[in-house]
Protein backbone atom coordinates (compact mmCIF):
# COMPACT_ATOMS: atom_id res chain seq x y z
CA UNK A 1 0.00 0.00 0.00
CA UNK A 2 1.40 3.36 -1.05
CA UNK A 3 2.26 5.55 1.99
CA UNK A 4 0.49 9.00 2.46
CA UNK A 5 3.04 11.68 2.95
CA UNK A 6 -0.17 14.63 3.69
CA UNK A 7 -2.95 12.76 5.28
CA UNK A 8 -4.72 15.99 4.92
CA UNK A 9 -5.44 15.02 1.17
CA UNK A 10 -7.35 12.04 1.97
CA UNK A 11 -10.44 14.68 2.88
CA UNK A 12 -10.04 17.20 0.49
CA UNK A 13 -13.17 15.88 -1.07
CA UNK A 14 -15.82 16.37 1.99
CA UNK A 15 -13.62 19.86 2.77
CA UNK A 16 -14.58 20.98 -0.34
CA UNK A 17 -17.93 19.42 -0.39
CA UNK A 18 -18.84 21.08 3.17
CA UNK A 19 -17.70 24.51 1.68
CA UNK A 20 -19.96 24.20 -1.82
CA UNK A 21 -23.46 23.04 0.48
CA UNK A 22 -23.09 25.34 2.97
CA UNK A 23 -22.92 28.05 0.42
CA UNK A 24 -25.71 27.05 -1.19
CA UNK A 25 -27.50 27.28 2.13
CA UNK A 26 -25.80 30.64 2.91
CA UNK A 27 -26.93 31.64 -0.33
CA UNK A 28 -30.72 30.30 0.28
CA UNK A 29 -31.02 32.65 3.79
CA UNK A 30 -29.34 35.45 2.60
CA UNK A 31 -28.71 35.61 -1.28
CA UNK A 32 -31.32 37.47 -3.86
CA UNK A 33 -34.43 35.34 -3.38
CA UNK A 34 -36.69 35.98 -0.45
CA UNK A 35 -37.75 32.22 0.29
CA UNK A 36 -40.24 32.36 2.61
CA UNK A 37 -38.91 28.80 4.73
CA UNK A 38 -41.35 26.48 5.98
CA UNK A 39 -40.69 25.34 10.08
CA UNK A 40 -37.56 26.62 9.76
CA UNK A 41 -36.09 25.12 12.71
CA UNK A 42 -36.75 21.61 11.54
CA UNK A 43 -35.85 22.47 7.55
CA UNK A 44 -32.02 23.29 9.20
CA UNK A 45 -32.01 20.26 11.09
CA UNK A 46 -32.42 18.77 8.85
CA UNK A 47 -30.16 19.92 6.26
CA UNK A 48 -26.87 19.96 8.64
CA UNK A 49 -28.28 16.85 9.95
CA UNK A 50 -27.44 15.22 6.65
CA UNK A 51 -24.13 17.17 6.62
CA UNK A 52 -23.26 16.04 9.48
CA UNK A 53 -23.31 11.92 8.53
CA UNK A 54 -22.14 12.55 5.09
CA UNK A 55 -19.31 14.18 7.14
CA UNK A 56 -18.96 11.04 9.49
CA UNK A 57 -19.37 8.36 6.56
CA UNK A 58 -16.65 10.00 4.87
CA UNK A 59 -14.12 10.13 7.44
CA UNK A 60 -14.93 6.63 8.64
CA UNK A 61 -14.77 5.58 5.08
CA UNK A 62 -11.04 6.92 5.45
CA UNK A 63 -10.38 5.60 8.48
CA UNK A 64 -11.30 2.18 7.36
CA UNK A 65 -9.55 1.83 4.24
CA UNK A 66 -6.66 2.81 5.92
CA UNK A 67 -6.50 0.02 7.91
CA UNK A 68 -6.85 -2.76 4.90
CA UNK A 69 -3.89 -3.61 2.77
CA UNK A 70 -4.99 -5.63 -0.45
CA UNK A 71 -3.24 -8.43 -2.22
CA UNK A 72 -3.55 -7.42 -5.98
CA UNK A 73 -4.64 -10.05 -8.69
CA UNK A 74 -4.18 -7.91 -11.73
CA UNK A 75 -1.37 -5.36 -12.33
CA UNK A 76 -2.60 -4.21 -15.70
CA UNK A 77 -4.31 -1.56 -13.62
CA UNK A 78 -1.18 0.43 -13.80
CA UNK A 79 -0.69 1.02 -17.82
CA UNK A 80 -2.09 3.63 -19.11
CA UNK A 81 -5.47 2.69 -21.41
CA UNK A 82 -4.76 3.73 -24.72
CA UNK A 83 -7.08 1.15 -26.55
CA UNK A 84 -9.86 1.45 -24.33
CA UNK A 85 -9.54 5.40 -24.29
CA UNK A 86 -9.53 5.07 -28.67
CA UNK A 87 -12.41 2.39 -28.76
CA UNK A 88 -14.86 4.71 -25.60
CA UNK A 89 -14.29 7.98 -27.81
CA UNK A 90 -14.75 6.36 -31.23
CA UNK A 91 -18.31 4.98 -29.37
CA UNK A 92 -18.66 8.65 -27.82
CA UNK A 93 -18.36 10.31 -31.07
CA UNK A 94 -20.99 8.25 -33.05
CA UNK A 95 -23.68 8.20 -30.02
CA UNK A 96 -23.03 12.14 -29.90
CA UNK A 97 -23.51 12.39 -33.84
CA UNK A 98 -26.78 10.73 -33.78
CA UNK A 99 -27.93 12.34 -31.03
CA UNK A 100 -27.56 15.24 -32.36
CA UNK A 101 -29.30 14.85 -35.64
CA UNK A 102 -32.38 13.11 -33.70
CA UNK A 103 -32.62 16.24 -31.01
CA UNK A 104 -32.71 18.39 -34.19
CA UNK A 105 -35.34 16.54 -36.07
CA UNK A 106 -32.51 16.23 -39.18
CA UNK A 107 -33.58 13.22 -41.63
CA UNK A 108 -30.04 12.66 -41.94
CA UNK A 109 -26.24 13.58 -41.33
CA UNK A 110 -25.53 16.91 -42.77
CA UNK A 111 -23.00 18.68 -41.09
CA UNK A 112 -23.40 22.33 -42.45
CA UNK A 113 -27.28 21.62 -41.00
CA UNK A 114 -24.93 20.60 -37.68
CA UNK A 115 -23.01 23.90 -37.42
CA UNK A 116 -25.79 26.04 -38.14
CA UNK A 117 -28.08 24.82 -35.25
CA UNK A 118 -24.80 24.84 -32.77
CA UNK A 119 -24.55 28.58 -34.12
CA UNK A 120 -28.27 29.49 -33.01
CA UNK A 121 -27.08 27.25 -29.94
CA UNK A 122 -24.38 30.25 -29.32
CA UNK A 123 -25.89 32.87 -30.31
CA UNK A 124 -29.23 32.49 -29.61
CA UNK A 125 -30.00 29.70 -26.82
CA UNK A 126 -32.89 30.80 -25.46
CA UNK A 127 -34.84 30.58 -28.80
CA UNK A 128 -32.61 26.86 -29.54
CA UNK A 129 -33.72 25.62 -26.07
CA UNK A 130 -37.56 25.93 -26.82
CA UNK A 131 -37.17 24.63 -30.28
CA UNK A 132 -35.83 21.59 -28.90
CA UNK A 133 -39.01 20.71 -26.93
CA UNK A 134 -41.26 20.56 -30.20
CA UNK A 135 -38.81 18.81 -32.31
CA UNK A 136 -40.59 15.25 -33.57
CA UNK A 137 -38.96 12.60 -32.28
CA UNK A 138 -41.19 9.74 -33.51
CA UNK A 139 -39.28 8.62 -37.03
CA UNK A 140 -35.95 10.07 -35.34
CA UNK A 141 -32.84 8.09 -36.94
CA UNK A 142 -32.05 4.90 -35.63
CA UNK A 143 -35.33 4.77 -33.45
CA UNK A 144 -35.72 2.60 -30.58
CA UNK A 145 -33.03 0.09 -31.38
CA UNK A 146 -30.54 3.34 -31.43
CA UNK A 147 -31.86 4.32 -27.94
CA UNK A 148 -31.60 0.73 -26.92
CA UNK A 149 -27.75 0.32 -28.08
CA UNK A 150 -26.54 3.84 -26.97
CA UNK A 151 -28.12 2.90 -22.74
CA UNK A 152 -26.87 -0.45 -23.09
CA UNK A 153 -23.11 1.01 -24.20
CA UNK A 154 -23.50 4.09 -22.10
CA UNK A 155 -21.17 3.14 -19.39
CA UNK A 156 -17.73 3.10 -21.51
CA UNK A 157 -18.80 6.17 -23.43
CA UNK A 158 -19.23 7.74 -19.45
CA UNK A 159 -15.29 6.14 -18.84
CA UNK A 160 -13.74 8.54 -21.81
CA UNK A 161 -13.87 11.88 -20.06
CA UNK A 162 -12.31 10.68 -16.48
CA UNK A 163 -9.91 8.39 -17.87
CA UNK A 164 -8.28 10.87 -20.87
CA UNK A 165 -8.24 13.54 -18.02
CA UNK A 166 -6.37 12.23 -16.02
CA UNK A 167 -4.17 10.35 -18.32
CA UNK A 168 -3.90 13.07 -20.98
CA UNK A 169 0.15 13.86 -20.13
CA UNK A 170 0.97 10.16 -20.65
CA UNK A 171 -1.34 9.28 -23.74
CA UNK A 172 -0.16 9.06 -27.69
CA UNK A 173 -1.25 11.44 -30.21
CA UNK A 174 -4.03 9.36 -31.77
CA UNK A 175 -5.67 8.45 -28.37
CA UNK A 176 -5.46 12.77 -27.96
CA UNK A 177 -6.77 13.34 -31.12
CA UNK A 178 -9.77 10.76 -31.07
CA UNK A 179 -10.09 11.99 -27.49
CA UNK A 180 -10.39 15.21 -28.65
CA UNK A 181 -13.24 14.84 -31.44
CA UNK A 182 -15.29 13.37 -28.70
CA UNK A 183 -15.28 15.85 -26.25
CA UNK A 184 -15.79 18.43 -28.68
CA UNK A 185 -18.79 16.06 -30.12
CA UNK A 186 -19.93 16.14 -26.71
CA UNK A 187 -19.96 19.61 -26.26
CA UNK A 188 -21.68 19.94 -29.19
CA UNK A 189 -24.28 17.61 -28.78
CA UNK A 190 -25.34 20.15 -25.16
CA UNK A 191 -24.98 23.47 -26.97
CA UNK A 192 -26.90 22.43 -30.41
CA UNK A 193 -30.21 22.45 -27.63
CA UNK A 194 -28.71 24.96 -25.65
CA UNK A 195 -29.02 22.73 -22.42
CA UNK A 196 -26.86 23.53 -19.83
CA UNK A 197 -26.65 20.40 -17.88
CA UNK A 198 -24.24 18.56 -19.70
CA UNK A 199 -21.29 21.01 -19.98
CA UNK A 200 -21.89 21.67 -16.11
CA UNK A 201 -21.27 17.71 -16.14
CA UNK A 202 -18.30 17.98 -18.50
CA UNK A 203 -16.92 21.22 -15.95
CA UNK A 204 -17.52 18.49 -12.79
CA UNK A 205 -15.57 15.54 -14.05
CA UNK A 206 -12.87 17.93 -15.05
CA UNK A 207 -13.05 19.20 -11.28
CA UNK A 208 -12.87 15.48 -9.72
CA UNK A 209 -9.75 14.43 -12.02
CA UNK A 210 -8.17 17.99 -11.00
CA UNK A 211 -8.46 17.41 -7.46
CA UNK A 212 -7.30 14.27 -7.88
CA UNK A 213 -4.21 15.07 -9.65
CA UNK A 214 -3.46 18.27 -7.32
CA UNK A 215 -3.91 15.46 -3.99
CA UNK A 216 -1.24 12.92 -5.89
CA UNK A 217 1.31 15.73 -6.25
CA UNK A 218 3.94 15.72 -3.72
CA UNK A 219 6.50 18.81 -4.41
CA UNK A 220 9.17 16.80 -2.91
CA UNK A 221 9.19 14.00 -5.23
CA UNK A 222 11.25 14.74 -8.11
CA UNK A 223 9.75 12.13 -10.26
CA UNK A 224 6.11 14.31 -10.38
CA UNK A 225 7.69 16.66 -12.76
CA UNK A 226 5.26 15.10 -15.45
CA UNK A 227 2.40 15.29 -13.24
CA UNK A 228 3.17 18.87 -12.48
CA UNK A 229 2.95 19.52 -15.92
CA UNK A 230 -0.21 17.20 -16.55
CA UNK A 231 -1.57 19.07 -13.69
CA UNK A 232 -0.45 22.62 -15.01
CA UNK A 233 -2.30 21.98 -18.41
CA UNK A 234 -5.88 20.73 -16.71
CA UNK A 235 -6.09 23.78 -14.67
CA UNK A 236 -5.55 25.88 -17.58
CA UNK A 237 -8.07 23.52 -19.56
CA UNK A 238 -10.35 23.83 -16.34
CA UNK A 239 -10.36 27.78 -16.13
CA UNK A 240 -10.79 27.94 -19.75
CA UNK A 241 -13.84 25.42 -19.26
CA UNK A 242 -15.19 27.50 -16.54
CA UNK A 243 -15.44 30.45 -18.65
CA UNK A 244 -17.53 28.86 -21.07
CA UNK A 245 -20.07 27.02 -18.88
CA UNK A 246 -20.58 30.64 -16.99
CA UNK A 247 -20.94 32.67 -20.33
CA UNK A 248 -23.05 30.20 -21.99
CA UNK A 249 -24.94 29.81 -18.74
CA UNK A 250 -25.60 32.98 -18.36
CA UNK A 251 -26.44 33.96 -21.81
CA UNK A 252 -28.67 30.50 -22.12
CA UNK A 253 -30.75 31.48 -19.54
CA UNK A 254 -30.71 34.82 -20.21
CA UNK A 255 -32.35 34.28 -23.56
CA UNK A 256 -34.94 31.82 -22.23
CA UNK A 257 -36.34 34.64 -20.18
CA UNK A 258 -36.03 37.69 -22.27
CA UNK A 259 -34.99 39.27 -19.42
CA UNK A 260 -37.71 38.66 -17.05
CA UNK A 261 -36.41 38.00 -14.01
CA UNK A 262 -40.25 37.22 -12.60
CA UNK A 263 -40.01 34.09 -14.85
CA UNK A 264 -37.52 32.62 -12.33
CA UNK A 265 -39.76 33.54 -9.02
CA UNK A 266 -41.42 30.35 -8.24
CA UNK A 267 -43.26 31.42 -4.95
CA UNK A 268 -41.13 34.10 -3.98
CA UNK A 269 -39.67 37.43 -4.72
CA UNK A 270 -36.47 39.33 -5.55
CA UNK A 271 -34.71 40.34 -2.23
CA UNK A 272 -33.04 43.55 -2.81
CA UNK A 273 -31.71 44.03 0.31
CA UNK A 274 -29.19 40.84 0.19
CA UNK A 275 -25.77 41.38 0.99
CA UNK A 276 -24.70 40.45 -2.64
CA UNK A 277 -26.02 42.98 -4.72
CA UNK A 278 -23.63 45.11 -3.11
CA UNK A 279 -20.86 43.04 -3.29
CA UNK A 280 -21.55 41.91 -6.72
CA UNK A 281 -21.38 44.54 -9.58
CA UNK A 282 -24.48 45.21 -11.34
CA UNK A 283 -23.42 43.80 -14.68
CA UNK A 284 -23.21 40.96 -13.07
CA UNK A 285 -26.75 40.11 -10.94
CA UNK A 286 -28.74 39.03 -13.90
CA UNK A 287 -25.96 35.68 -13.49
CA UNK A 288 -26.64 35.85 -9.64
CA UNK A 289 -30.54 35.78 -10.13
CA UNK A 290 -30.40 32.51 -12.17
CA UNK A 291 -27.54 30.89 -10.60
CA UNK A 292 -29.37 31.46 -7.07
CA UNK A 293 -32.61 30.30 -8.11
CA UNK A 294 -30.70 27.19 -9.80
CA UNK A 295 -29.28 26.36 -6.28
CA UNK A 296 -31.93 27.37 -3.70
CA UNK A 297 -35.44 27.27 -4.59
CA UNK A 298 -34.65 22.83 -4.18
CA UNK A 299 -34.48 23.66 -0.28
CA UNK A 300 -37.78 26.15 -0.22
CA UNK A 301 -39.36 22.76 -1.52
CA UNK A 302 -37.38 21.44 1.04
CA UNK A 303 -39.15 23.22 3.93
CA UNK A 304 -42.20 22.98 2.69
CA UNK A 305 -42.09 18.61 2.67
CA UNK A 306 -41.44 18.70 6.69
CA UNK A 307 -45.09 19.38 6.68
CA UNK A 308 -45.90 16.53 3.82
CA UNK A 309 -46.57 13.00 4.90
CA UNK A 310 -44.25 10.35 4.02
CA UNK A 311 -45.12 8.40 1.19
CA UNK A 312 -43.47 5.45 1.36
CA UNK A 313 -42.76 4.56 -2.37
CA UNK A 314 -40.81 1.29 -1.49
CA UNK A 315 -37.49 1.89 -2.82
CA UNK A 316 -38.80 2.65 -6.30
CA UNK A 317 -39.54 6.52 -5.61
CA UNK A 318 -35.64 7.88 -5.60
CA UNK A 319 -35.35 9.08 -9.32
CA UNK A 320 -37.02 9.77 -11.96
CA UNK A 321 -35.80 6.60 -14.21
CA UNK A 322 -36.98 4.61 -11.93
CA UNK A 323 -40.15 5.73 -11.39
CA UNK A 324 -41.30 5.94 -14.69
CA UNK A 325 -40.13 2.55 -15.34
CA UNK A 326 -42.45 1.39 -12.66
CA UNK A 327 -45.41 3.39 -13.88
CA UNK A 328 -45.34 1.33 -17.56
CA UNK A 329 -45.29 -1.73 -15.72
CA UNK A 330 -47.39 -1.26 -12.37
CA UNK A 331 -49.36 2.18 -13.37
CA UNK A 332 -49.13 4.87 -11.45
CA UNK A 333 -50.45 3.50 -7.53
CA UNK A 334 -48.59 4.56 -4.55
CA UNK A 335 -46.05 6.40 -6.90
CA UNK A 336 -48.59 9.20 -7.20
CA UNK A 337 -48.33 10.26 -3.61
CA UNK A 338 -44.42 11.09 -3.74
CA UNK A 339 -42.94 14.56 -2.09
CA UNK A 340 -43.01 16.03 -5.40
CA UNK A 341 -46.34 14.98 -5.96
CA UNK A 342 -47.76 16.05 -2.98
CA UNK A 343 -46.06 19.83 -3.63
CA UNK A 344 -48.71 20.27 -6.41
CA UNK A 345 -50.83 21.50 -4.65
CA UNK A 346 -48.34 24.42 -2.97
CA UNK A 347 -47.54 25.01 -7.14
CA UNK A 348 -44.31 23.45 -7.19
CA UNK A 349 -44.26 21.44 -10.04
CA UNK A 350 -42.18 18.14 -10.71
CA UNK A 351 -41.30 18.87 -13.98
CA UNK A 352 -40.24 22.46 -13.64
CA UNK A 353 -38.81 23.30 -9.92
CA UNK A 354 -35.95 21.35 -8.15
CA UNK A 355 -36.83 19.73 -4.91
CA UNK A 356 -33.08 18.55 -3.25
CA UNK A 357 -31.81 14.91 -3.64
CA UNK A 358 -32.96 14.69 -0.40
CA UNK A 359 -36.44 14.57 -0.78
CA UNK A 360 -36.08 12.03 -4.11
CA UNK A 361 -34.29 9.79 -1.03
CA UNK A 362 -36.82 10.65 1.33
CA UNK A 363 -39.51 8.92 -0.62
CA UNK A 364 -38.01 6.31 0.14
CA UNK A 365 -36.50 5.89 3.52
CA UNK A 366 -38.41 9.18 5.19
CA UNK A 367 -36.86 12.50 5.87
CA UNK A 368 -35.58 11.01 9.15
CA UNK A 369 -34.15 8.36 7.21
CA UNK A 370 -32.39 10.27 4.63
CA UNK A 371 -28.82 10.20 6.84
CA UNK A 372 -28.47 6.47 6.68
CA UNK A 373 -28.04 7.19 3.25
CA UNK A 374 -25.95 10.27 3.41
CA UNK A 375 -23.48 8.28 5.63
CA UNK A 376 -23.43 5.19 2.96
CA UNK A 377 -23.03 7.92 -0.01
CA UNK A 378 -20.39 9.75 2.19
CA UNK A 379 -18.48 6.68 3.10
CA UNK A 380 -18.05 5.12 -0.42
CA UNK A 381 -17.23 8.23 -1.47
CA UNK A 382 -14.43 7.68 0.83
CA UNK A 383 -13.29 4.47 -0.33
CA UNK A 384 -14.01 5.41 -3.81
CA UNK A 385 -11.10 8.28 -2.81
CA UNK A 386 -8.55 6.80 -0.90
CA UNK A 387 -8.56 4.15 -3.74
CA UNK A 388 -7.83 6.68 -6.55
CA UNK A 389 -4.64 7.64 -4.08
CA UNK A 390 -3.70 4.56 -3.06
CA UNK A 391 -3.73 2.44 -6.42
CA UNK A 392 -4.87 4.55 -8.79
CA UNK A 393 -6.77 1.67 -10.93
CA UNK A 394 -8.96 2.68 -13.57
CA UNK A 395 -12.42 1.12 -12.10
CA UNK A 396 -11.79 3.77 -9.05
CA UNK A 397 -10.71 7.07 -11.46
CA UNK A 398 -13.69 6.13 -13.80
CA UNK A 399 -15.90 6.28 -10.66
CA UNK A 400 -14.77 8.91 -8.76
CA UNK A 401 -16.73 11.68 -11.12
CA UNK A 402 -20.26 10.32 -10.01
CA UNK A 403 -19.57 11.25 -6.42
CA UNK A 404 -18.66 14.94 -6.83
CA UNK A 405 -22.05 15.40 -9.79
CA UNK A 406 -24.20 13.79 -7.17
CA UNK A 407 -23.45 16.15 -4.52
CA UNK A 408 -23.02 19.31 -7.05
CA UNK A 409 -26.61 18.65 -7.36
CA UNK A 410 -27.77 18.05 -3.63
CA UNK A 411 -29.34 21.40 -3.80
CA UNK A 412 -31.49 20.37 -6.98
CA UNK A 413 -32.44 16.55 -7.51
CA UNK A 414 -31.18 12.84 -8.04
CA UNK A 415 -29.35 13.68 -10.61
CA UNK A 416 -27.48 10.06 -10.90
CA UNK A 417 -31.12 8.85 -11.27
CA UNK A 418 -32.32 11.55 -13.58
CA UNK A 419 -32.07 9.62 -16.98
CA UNK A 420 -30.89 5.84 -18.12
CA UNK A 421 -27.30 7.45 -19.34
CA UNK A 422 -26.38 8.35 -15.66
CA UNK A 423 -28.25 5.74 -13.79
CA UNK A 424 -27.30 2.71 -15.96
CA UNK A 425 -23.15 4.17 -15.79
CA UNK A 426 -23.03 4.54 -12.15
CA UNK A 427 -24.84 1.36 -10.92
CA UNK A 428 -22.42 -0.59 -13.74
CA UNK A 429 -19.00 1.06 -12.29
CA UNK A 430 -19.92 1.58 -8.58
CA UNK A 431 -21.10 -1.78 -8.50
CA UNK A 432 -17.89 -3.33 -10.42
CA UNK A 433 -15.75 -0.95 -7.87
CA UNK A 434 -17.80 -2.41 -4.90
CA UNK A 435 -16.97 -6.26 -6.83
CA UNK A 436 -13.49 -5.60 -6.51
CA UNK A 437 -12.72 -3.63 -3.63
CA UNK A 438 -14.49 -6.37 -1.37
CA UNK A 439 -14.83 -9.32 -3.33
CA UNK A 440 -12.10 -10.07 -5.67
CA UNK A 441 -9.15 -8.68 -3.69
CA UNK A 442 -7.80 -10.50 -0.78
CA UNK A 443 -7.75 -7.96 2.01
CA UNK A 444 -5.63 -8.28 5.73
CA UNK A 445 -6.26 -6.18 8.21
CA UNK A 446 -3.11 -4.19 9.58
Amino acid sequence: MKEISNKGVLYLPIVVSFIYLNFTMFLYEFGPWDWHTQNKFATYSYLYLYLVFLLLGFIWGVKKNLKTKEIFLNKRDFKIPYKLIIIFSIFMIIFNTVTIIRNLGLIGFSFSEILEQVSLGISDPGDQYYKKLTVDKSNAIGGSIFTFTSVILSPFTWAVLPLAFYFWKSMNKISKMIFIIAIVSECLKWISIATNKGIFDILIILSSILLLLRANYNKKEKTQNKLKLKLNGIKVLFILTLYFVISFFAKNISGRISGNFKALQYNTEINFSSILFYIIPDSMHPLLLALSSYLTQGYYAFSISTNLKFPNTLGFGNSVFIQENMKSIIGSTFLDSTYQMQLLNYGWDPNVNWHTFYLWIGNDVSLIGVPIVMFIIGFLFAINWTECIIKKDLISIISLPFWFILIFYIPANNQIGQSPYFFIPFFFWISLFIIKKYFVLKKVEI
